[in-house]
């Protein structure tokens, strides 16, 4: 399970609509953990620039990407 994505630059739109805090962190090929900040209501958007290879996107705060808040994306055709 995963996400392909086409290498170029996004921009996330992250919302967060529950009680807890959370963030939108991704790491890999040119990316060195760049996030949103942690935050508990409304949206923050996060802009990067995704080369082929493979990003984990997470939630950095302690615990959660543990508990499922994390997600493996390929860019470009693997």
């Amino acid at each position: 399970g995963g996400t392909t994505l086409a290498a170029g630059t996004y921009t996330f739109n992250v919302t967060n609509a529950g009680p807890t805090a959370h963030n939108l962190t991704i790491n890999g090929p040119g990316v060195d953990n760049q996030a949103t900040s942690t935050f508990t209501s409304g949206t923050q958007k996060l802009t990067v620039t995704l080369s082929n290879g493979s990003y984990d996107f997470y939630c950095s705060v302690p615990g959660h990407k543990q508990a499922g808040m994390d997600v493996n994306v390929t860019v470009g055709s693997g």
